[in-house]
């Protein structure tokens, strides 16, 4: 088994920028852009299985 762990919620199928903000312990608004790549990270880790397992049975994301 290999787990991938992710927190966007896109099922490693988002990519691109996101725009987020907070508030930070002075209460001010703080901005910034996160770049998310869910699909190219998703695509490499299908072709990490493939070099290190012989012919897999089930892929299951």
């Amino acid at each position: 088994m290999v787990f991938i762990p992710y927190c966007t919620g896109d099922v490693f199928i988002g990519s691109g920028p996101r725009d987020y903000s907070y508030a930070n312990s002075t209460g001010e608004e703080v901005r910034y852009t996160a770049f998310h790549n869910g699909y190219e990270n998703s695509m490499e880790i299908i072709e990490w299985i493939y070099r290190n397992f012989q012919t897999p049975d089930k892929i299951v994301m």
